[in-house]
């Protein structure tokens, strides 16, 4: 949500998704169509490009998808577990 040393596209992507995301629900919306979108936007995932490896804060992929699939429906934005 901030950029990080190092890290500027990756932050700046992040952003723009989150941003893209909430219009993308405003507008289907203001149309009728009854589509959820679900910004998600995790602390850390151990994935091979991230390097991380799980802990505390870093969450697998398999518990982001389950967890943001939890939140589908629920919620227009959410980090994924209660650590993040």
């Amino acid at each position: 949500m901030a950029p990080f040393p190092g890290l500027l596209t990756y932050s700046m992507a992040k952003v723009f998704l989150s941003y893209f995301s909430k219009g993308l629900d405003f507008e289907l919306k203001a149309e009728g169509h009854n589509i959820d979108v679900l910004d998600f936007t995790p602390l850390g995932v151990a994935t091979k490009m991230s390097k991380m490896r799980p802990s505390a804060f870093v969450i697998t992929p398999e518990i982001a998808a389950s967890c943001s699939l939890d939140d589908l429906g629920q919620t227009q934005h959410t980090f994924g577990t209660f650590t993040h």
